[in-house]
């Protein structure tokens, strides 16, 4: 140190802010990674409109597309087409491998989930529940995963086109936040310099990382619905390091506000007719933090300046940081010191309006500035830092301030854009708390306070209720602060805590002054607890309404209501588990394509009770808990979760009140005035499907009526895209299938030399891929059909498909109990491909296989051949066999294990890979055995057999009960009648209760969905859907790969898939086609996927 040049002053002033105040943080610190994309929040918005929270309000989602402009939403944020687009050291911006790397979200897991906290608090609020971020190579190696924080992701939200006013075609809002990277795992770095140092510094001491995000330009286009990019935004990010004493939401020690602005700025080249940038109540910027660090000046604008609706920035003219000089005495000889040079956030091609995004992606929107000690010095005492526009730099003029822009200025054109606030105030921890009385009535916010990026201590600050627009409608009691004390002091850490209290008891209706409902004279809802809002600031001098310009956004407090809840009542469906789950149902329609929420015996199947509990017990930060809104009092949750372990309908002494009476919900019909059944979203969304009994369209009734008995059994003709080929097997070379023809008696030598354990094993892992196979071509036919339609079908075809999903983890299990390696199910190779000609295995080699719609034919063309028994007819006492089908594949697997055992070799063991369903064993399901010996192996060959293709093919019922195998299943919906049995002459007939089948009640997709020639909003869901098939394989990859308590996960990704697959038939192929998306199932897609 040169002690000639040592200011003492200067040295205080940092001493203190270094040693008492400053944190390491992404603003302060090297280095940073920057990355830019799109983001996809695929909000659900009936809840955005209180009259829906009464189910008894007939209120059509479609009806209003202002309030319910995505009604069938999923809840869902989620990063895509998003990568490292630059790096920043402390030389500046620079080169890097990391650059080009995808920055990726949840992988195998679910999609996060997006909640606001009420109904009466949106937008202001969101918080992001399950959140994976990941940086991954090309070739699919990671670098980098960790768990991203649950925190909001709406601070500071702005209209970044002021012009917006309500438009129906986008949101160009933007907002700003920061989080932190939790459960860190470093993965392969290769020679990034910049990875290895962020390894290194958040892996030593009290370091983390922390994610600062901007989201903008988000799109929800409900006009011309299939033309856009539909639910997607832009996301610009940084990722740096801080410490883990930072608050968890704290952008920075100091606060540029816009709030102080007066006026707008002449800005010479916006266009003369652009009314949006003409107005003088524009706001031209917005807030922006900012950090020092030595001599380094750093401000975040990513979140600041204006864009299009395209998200491209708008060029301000020559903008610039610098200091603020004013003299208490003199106020109108104010002037800015200019530091630096000008932020070129456009380049140097301002001949347009805006401007392409190249800075953004270069530097996260953050600016560095080189500042002199002295000017340092005056940003740590008392001058604010200003960001201004300035056109003309000729001369300096200022009497009290050397080279001091004066200010205004017409001569130079200079005018303020953002000026610092003088205290900063905001929670150490989340802006967002929740009140469980049956936890706490009270919570405790820590509130952090600077001046100037110094901490203030022993200074009187305040809390106050909200006075913006959106707490007008919010009461001004219920929560307040402990003892009423609205005011406290800060410690010498700048740091004051304000406990609020629930004063009184919530309620667990909502009250309203006047009738909220449209027809409807309720005074009250049933919305559990209250929501109250608040601001805060210091206690002297400023005014209530201005409290809010002293933080990113306000403190959010919701109190609920404390339910009795015993551990020892019996809990009935009607008078406690319907009220709250028919009030979900009609709130979340996306939801209906699962299970129906206000009926008892769908949310008591076997499938979807298990999900209930399943979901219901997972922590309320994974992404797959139930509630999605996470507004379930406590001591609802334990009586919902009690009632599920014993689901008892009601008490004897109100039978009377019970509405379910049938397992089956009658079918909707087109003429029924309250008709909802697969409604469309909006007016140009395809035409929804209408329900109404319609006779099939092609003659089969002939057959339905003819009987199936012990001694004859009449098949349907093999369809005409099954050839004769079929029969022998020209399209089955012996290498494709190890164990072809083989019998355990047979006296052929090169048969029984087949049988082997590696025979065995890679017929089973072919079995895999056959299994695997078969689940889409259920599932599609599952997606299309409409909400509300076909119920009974859509009973069928979803049992079936379950019992699909079954044989898949039957098969897994068997090879796992193998010595050889774990099943593959991640891998081109393993997934399935259409259409396509025949199954694995050579399994009808010549068969067809396409995905449709559904339809009869489309049941009897392809479901029905691929289902058909092995023993495919008697007449004239004469059997003839149906070569190749799955019986036959799985009866040479099994002769193989008999003949194994009988020769002393037991190749199946007892280990800790076998898996099991994450709930109660059913019947209706059918038993997924642990299999441990080649007797456990046996059965669960047996379950496959007898489950897909029935026992006997002369006998529906024979060898499992009265539960029929698929292929009679599937021909009670061809025939469109249950199959019976006259006890009297042991005959079987198509001739029970109606199946009824609508065609109408179908969405139109197209034939073998694929990617080629999707565009607009079919392009997004069916990407979406894309995207979460393939973390259903890696997800099912992990768990037979030697996780089984995986299974968990892969069930709820299996029903999210669901959700996917029901939205994606909604959407019209092009605005023009009468054609919808439909799913894709193909393995690739060309864009880097999550």
């Amino acid at each position: 140190m040169n002690l000639l040049s040592w200011n003492p002053i200067s040295f205080l002033f940092t001493f203190i802010w270094t040693f008492s105040f400053s944190q390491a943080s992404y603003l302060a610190d090297f280095p940073r990674v920057h990355f830019y994309g799109k983001y996809r929040a695929d909000a659900s918005t009936p809840n955005n409109y209180r009259c829906n929270f009464d189910p008894n309000v007939d209120d059509s989602f479609e009806d209003d597309p202002v309030r319910n402009w995505n009604y069938i939403g999923t809840n869902e944020f989620s990063i895509q087409d998003t990568f490292v687009t630059g790096v920043t050291t402390d030389s500046g911006v620079t080169d890097d491998e990391v650059i080009g790397a995808a920055v990726l979200d949840s992988g195998n897991h679910p999609f996060a989930k997006m909640v606001d906290i009420d109904t009466e608090w949106q937008g202001n609020s969101t918080t992001i529940y399950g959140m994976v971020f990941r940086i991954v190579w090309r070739n699919g190696t990671e670098a980098l995963r960790g768990k991203w924080a649950p925190s909001s992701i709406s601070q500071s939200i702005w209209p970044r086109r002021k012009c917006y006013q309500g438009s129906e075609d986008s949101f160009p809002l933007g907002t700003l936040s920061t989080t932190t990277i939790t459960n860190i795992t470093w993965g392969d770095l290769r020679g990034s310099a910049v990875l290895k140092k962020l390894k290194e510094l958040s892996t030593k001491g009290n370091k983390k990382l922390q994610l600062s995000i901007s989201l903008s330009t988000y799109t929800r286009n409900d006009k011309d619905f299939a033309k856009t990019a539909f639910t997607l935004g832009l996301i610009t990010g940084t990722i740096g390091v801080s410490s883990d004493t930072e608050p968890l939401n704290y952008g920075g020690e100091r606060l540029l506000s816009h709030t102080e602005i007066k006026y707008s700025p002449d800005v010479s080249n916006v266009p003369s007719d652009d009314s949006c940038y003409n107005s003088n109540d524009s706001r031209w910027m917005n807030d922006a933090p900012f950090k020092m660090n030595e001599n380094l000046l750093s401000i975040d604008l990513s979140n600041s300046l204006p864009s299009d609706l395209d998200g491209n920035l708008r060029y301000l003219n020559p903008l610039y940081a610098g200091i603020l000089h004013q003299s208490p005495e003199q106020p109108e000889k104010a002037c800015i010191e200019l530091l630096g040079d000008e932020i070129h956030y456009c380049g140097d091609n301002h001949s347009s309006p805006y401007c392409n995004n190249d800075w953004l992606k270069l530097t996260g929107g953050i600016v560095d500035i080189e500042i002199t000690d002295n000017q340092k010095e005056k940003l740590l005492s008392s001058s604010s830092l200003v960001v201004a526009l300035m056109q003309d730099k000729s001369s300096e003029t200022n009497e009290v301030y050397p080279n001091c822009y004066a200010l205004p200025s017409s001569k130079h054109n200079l005018k303020l854009m953002l000026k610092e606030t003088d205290y900063y105030m905001r929670p150490k921890g989340e802006y967002i708390f929740f009140i469980h009385p049956s936890v706490s009535t009270s919570v405790n916010v820590p509130f952090l306070v600077s001046h100037f990026g110094k901490p203030v201590a022993n200074l009187d600050v305040k809390v106050v209720r909200c006075t913006g627009k959106t707490c007008t409608v919010l009461p001004t009691d219920g929560v307040i602060p402990y003892e009423g004390k609205w005011n406290a002091k800060t410690n010498e850490n700048g740091v004051a805590v304000f406990t609020f209290t629930a004063v009184k008891k919530m309620s667990s209706l909502r009250e309203y002054s006047e009738p909220p409902c449209k027809g409807s004279d309720v005074l009250k809802l049933p919305i559990d607890g209250q929501v109250y809002g608040f601001n805060f600031c210091p206690s002297e001098g400023e005014k209530d309404q201005q409290c809010a310009s002293f933080s990113l956004h306000s403190l959010v407090i919701r109190a609920f209501s404390n339910p009795e809840y015993d551990p020892d009542k019996l809990y009935t469906w009607v008078d406690h588990i319907q009220p709250i789950f028919s009030q979900y149902h009609h709130l979340y329609p996306v939801m209906h394509g699962i299970l129906n929420l206000s009926n008892y015996y769908s949310v008591t199947s076997p499938q979807n009770i298990g999900l209930l509990n399943l979901s219901m017990h997972l922590d309320i930060n994974d992404a797959s808990y139930m509630p999605v809104t996470r507004d379930l009092p406590e001591p609802q949750r334990k009586m919902i979760l009690k009632w599920l372990e014993n689901p008892v309908n009601q008490s004897e002494e109100i039978n009377a009140r019970m509405d379910d009476t049938s397992e089956v919900s009658p079918e909707l019909q087109c003429n029924e005035p309250n008709h909802t059944a697969a409604v469309s979203m909006f007016e140009n969304y395809a035409k929804p499907p209408v329900c109404e009994a319609k006779a099939i369209s092609f003659n089969i009734q002939d057959y339905c009526k003819k009987y199936v008995d012990k001694y004859y059994f009449d098949t349907l003709k093999l369809p005409l895209s099954y050839n004769a080929d079929g029969f022998k097997n020209k399209n089955c070379p012996k290498n494709k299938r190890p164990l072809y023809k083989y019998k355990k008696n047979s006296t052929d030598p090169e048969i029984q030399k087949k049988c082997n354990d590696e025979n065995l094993r890679e017929q089973l892992k072919i079995g895999l891929k056959l299994e695997l196979a078969t689940i889409p071509l259920y599932m599609t036919s599952l997606y299309s059909i409409g909400d509300g339609c076909n119920t009974q079908v859509y009973k069928i075809i979803r049992g079936i498909l379950m019992q699909e999903m079954l044989h898949l983890a039957l098969v897994g299990n068997i090879i796992n109990a193998m010595n050889g390696g774990h099943p593959i199910i991640d891998s081109p190779d393993v997934a399935p491909k259409y259409p396509s000609l025949g199954l694995p295995g050579c399994v009808h080699p010549s068969l067809d296989v396409h995905l449709k719609k559904i339809s009869l034919r489309h049941i009897y063309d392809v479901p029905l051949v691929i289902e058909k028994p092995k023993l495919s007819c008697v007449t004239e006492n004469k059997e003839q066999l149906l070569n190749n089908t799955i019986g036959e594949f799985y009866s040479e697997i099994e002769q193989c294990m008999q003949k194994l055992e009988e020769n002393g070799e037991e190749v199946f063991q007892s280990n800790n890979f076998q898996i099991s369903w994450p709930w109660k064993p059913s019947k209706e399901l059918g038993t997924l055995f642990e299999v441990n010996s080649t007797q456990t192996a046996l059965e669960a060959i047996k379950e496959i057999k007898e489950q897909g293709e029935g026992a006997s093919p002369i006998d529906p019922t024979d060898g499992d009960g009265n539960q029929l195998g698929h292929y009679y299943r599937l021909m009670e919906i061809v025939c469109q009648k249950k199959l019976m049995k006259n006890e009297e002459n042991k005959h079987y007939s198509y001739s029970g209760a109606d199946i009824p089948f609508d065609p109408k009640g179908v969405w139109p997709m197209r034939d073998n969905p694929s990617k080629e020639g999707t565009t607009g909003n079919c392009y997004t869901e069916a990407r979406a859907f894309h995207t979460t098939y393939r973390k259903l394989l890696r997800e099912l990859h992990a768990t037979f790969g030697g996780e089984p308590e995986r299974i968990a996960s892969a069930v709820t990704i299996m029903e999210s898939l669901l959700v996917h697959g029901k939205r994606v038939m909604r959407v019209p192929l092009t605005p023009e086609s009468e054609e919808t998306c439909g799913p894709v199932w193909d393995y690739k897609w060309e864009e880097k996927q999550n």
